[in-house]
């Protein structure tokens, strides 16, 4: 039996110009998880988790994996089942189990469900099968599952939570991924010339979570985002640069100022964006969200894509706060940094 866990991650600054390859963003992993267990089974092979009808898969003679469902758990299978046939290594059938802490009432949080499911499974079916990859190749192998769903995937989330702690992600180049041929191929491709992912120093400030109760699609409101095709989204890709990379400075520096300041502007930034597009991005309750942690003196924006789910604040930990957060509709939710590896 194999077990393996994933935790959710937060978009700290970054969002809608991450899509775009090479152009960066923030992001925290979070101490909540997906965890997936893997046993070996014999002809017929069971995917289960709560709350969802379990999928059943086997191979024909040929090794040849079968599936009459799709989803990110099953791309995830397959992009290592590739990698192993190309490897020459002889195939398996297995039962997977999965349990997450990334819903509520049975609606996600909005904390990456979707990535870490993909982590944690790859992680999984590599160790059955010995493959011996490092993290960085494991996130390739998950971007490469995950684009085969999702094309406008960044891959920012599957960094974070393969990673840990809080990074610092520029998105590949998924286009040029997706024409190659072999999974050997795509994991070599020059694709990945603009991709990058390296750890950041975490700050001393608290990062207190709130959740609207609203779940969004990233995928909807970045296609969104993309057909209205706004004629400022060159000065929006700039700015957004800029604002990460001051606040990687500022917390690399230990400069907390720094980290408030470019929090702030990385919200006013997507209020641009929001403003030219016409697309709520920053709903009325994020908005509340954020306007509360402002008067207590913290830094607040929206976590995401926006549309709902979850926005974040960062400052010193204020009960006040959090209790007008519950009086104005919105979770406090209970989350702590997922330290990364040493």
């Amino acid at each position: 039996m194999i077990t393996t866990r994933a935790p959710g991650k937060l978009y700290i600054a970054g969002e809608y110009a991450v899509v775009e390859p090479g152009h960066p963003a923030i992001l925290v992993a979070v101490d909540r998880h997906i965890t997936v267990t893997l046993t070996e089974s014999d002809g017929v092979g069971c995917i289960a988790s709560s709350g969802r009808r379990t999928v059943t898969w086997h191979r024909e003679a040929d090794g040849t994996m079968v599936m009459k469902r799709h989803s990110y758990v099953t791309r995830a299978i397959e992009v290592v089942d590739r990698l192993r046939a190309e490897r020459g290594i002889p195939p398996l059938t297995f039962d997977l189990t999965i349990d997450s802490e990334l819903e509520e009432g049975g609606r996600k949080l909005g904390l990456g469900s979707s990535a870490a499911v993909v982590v944690a499974v790859i992680e999984a079916v590599t160790e059955l099968y010995g493959l011996g990859l490092s993290p960085i190749d494991r996130i390739k192998l998950a971007i490469l599952a995950t684009v085969a769903r999702s094309p406008r995937a960044s891959g920012g989330d599957i960094a974070a939570s393969t990673l840990g702690g809080w990074i610092l992600y520029r998105s590949p180049d998924r286009a040029v991924l997706a024409r190659e041929r072999t999974v050997t191929a795509a994991m070599e491709s020059a694709g990945w010339q603009g991709f990058d992912v390296r750890a950041l120093p975490a700050p001393t400030l608290d990062l207190m979570v709130g959740w609207t109760g609203t779940p969004a699609s990233t995928q909807s409101l970045v296609d969104a985002v993309e057909q209205a095709g706004p004629a400022d989204f060159d000065a929006f890709l700039a700015d957004s640069d800029r604002i990460v990379h001051s606040l990687a400075g500022a917390l690399e520096s230990g400069d907390h100022a720094g980290v408030q300041s470019a929090v702030r502007e990385a919200r006013q930034n997507l209020a641009r964006l929001q403003e030219s597009t016409g697309i709520a991005i920053e709903t009325d309750r994020l908005a509340a969200l954020c306007d509360i942690a402002v008067a207590h003196g913290a830094a607040a924006k929206p976590s995401g894509a926006g549309g709902g789910d979850c926005g974040i604040a960062l400052g010193t930990f204020d009960r006040g706060l959090l209790s007008e957060w519950e009086s104005a509709g919105i979770v406090p939710l209970d989350l702590h940094v997922q330290e990364g590896a040493a």
